[in-house]
């Protein structure tokens, strides 16, 4: 539903003059959402990316300490904390609509806070995420219980977008190893390597789940694609059947 556009403008600052008191001369940048009429339905934001169905990557500057919930380092000599510079963090947000499908002009969610140095669009209702270097991917479908949640840990040193080479699959690596993430991996704290499917595995699983084809490579593929989902194959199968009518 493409009904507003990203839009910069200026917008006036507020500052506190020589004498203390407070004033709006000068002005800012900032990008908001207009919809097709030119009104502005979204607070102002330092950046922003589309990222489909209503979603969008915002960023702001973040104080480091104010977003871990303490100081990063103590002065022993002047016997005070010390804040480190703010830098650039990327959250997202989910406009908001009426059941008649509106945009609540500036009532937009925040789906994920600010805590990402850099957020990319994705297929399949996803995002690519990074931080520190390392990527992941968060889970955009609403109808999901793990809305909103990274899929993996942060530690994938490339990620490639969900049905590049795949359908239903994602190519990443972990410590210079290369394998593939399902799409209905199931949020988790702790992942290796050797979870990762194999190349020939995913395309094994992709074909069982559109034509049924049950390989030998579909097979190899079953515990680890229990480790990542929960589900079993045969019982996936039958969801994306339901889930797209093919």
């Amino acid at each position: 539903m493409q009904d507003c556009f990203i839009e910069r403008e200026s917008t006036p600052a507020l500052y506190i003059d020589s004498n203390g008191n407070r004033q709006y001369n000068t002005e800012k940048e900032a990008f908001f959402l207009k919809n097709t009429s030119g009104d502005v339905v979204s607070q102002g934001y330092l950046c922003m990316v589309s990222l489909g169905d209503d979603h969008y990557a915002v960023c702001d500057l973040i104080s480091e300490s104010n977003l871990c919930g303490y100081y990063d380092e103590y002065d022993i000599i002047n016997g005070d904390f010390k804040t480190t510079a703010p830098k650039m963090k990327w959250g997202i947000i989910r406009l908001s609509r009426t059941k008649s499908g509106n945009i609540i002009p500036r009532a937009e969610v925040f789906v994920v806070p600010y805590i990402y140095d850099r957020i990319s669009s994705n297929n399949s209702k996803t995002a690519t995420v990074q931080f520190n270097g390392k990527y992941s991917y968060v889970d955009l479908d609403i109808e999901r219980d793990s809305y909103g949640k990274q899929l993996v840990p942060c530690i994938l040193e490339h990620a490639v977008p969900f049905d590049v080479d795949i359908e239903g699959f994602a190519e990443c690596s972990i410590e210079e190893k290369v394998g593939y993430l399902p799409r209905d991996t199931k949020p988790c704290k702790m992942l290796d390597s050797s979870t990762l499917l194999s190349e020939s595995q995913a395309n094994a699983l992709a074909k069982f789940f559109s034509d049924n084809e049950n390989s030998f490579e579909a097979q190899s593929a079953v515990f680890s694609y229990f480790a990542l989902t929960g589900v079993k194959i045969e019982d996936a199968r039958k969801l994306k059947l339901e889930y797209t009518g093919k």
